[in-house]
């Protein structure tokens, strides 16, 4: 789907027509609800995505790296966004699972076709949670 992206202009530029203008509205939320999270194109596996708040993290085997605290991808067929926060031991998206019904949730990735099939405010909601929420491992 995507060649090289380097920049966020690159991405939005290879973005399918049916899903650039809901991924350009979520990015629009992740930046207000997030501001300090300045967003930059990252790799998961062969993917790009768009990361917010790049962080750093260390767990206790040694496992190391790099990733963001919010991510926001366009897929063939669906959006996803990554939520990467932890209350009281348990990622906050699961958690929420029930405020998003039409989406597929897994620990910390909410997937949809279309922006409509979410509630905006929940997803405004739990983005501010993250944005606020350490997430487990980050040095």
């Amino acid at each position: 789907m995507f060649k090289k992206v380097i920049t966020l202009k690159d991405y939005f530029d290879q973005v399918d027509e049916s899903q650039l203008a809901d991924i350009k509205k979520i990015h629009k939320i992740i930046r207000t609800e997030a501001p300090d999270f300045k967003p930059y194109i990252q790799y998961y596996g062969n993917d790009p995505m768009i990361g917010y708040g790049k962080y750093h993290y260390k767990y206790a085997s040694g496992r190391e790296g790099d990733f963001s605290r919010i991510g926001l991808s366009a897929r063939k067929n669906y959006i996803s966004v990554y939520l990467m926060a932890v209350v009281g031991g348990q990622y906050l998206l699961e958690s929420r699972k029930s405020d998003f019904p039409k989406a597929k949730t897994g620990k910390s990735c909410l997937s949809f076709k279309k922006l409509e099939d979410i509630d905006q405010n929940k997803l405004k909601s739990i983005i501010k949670k993250t944005y606020k929420t350490p997430f487990v491992g980050e040095v």
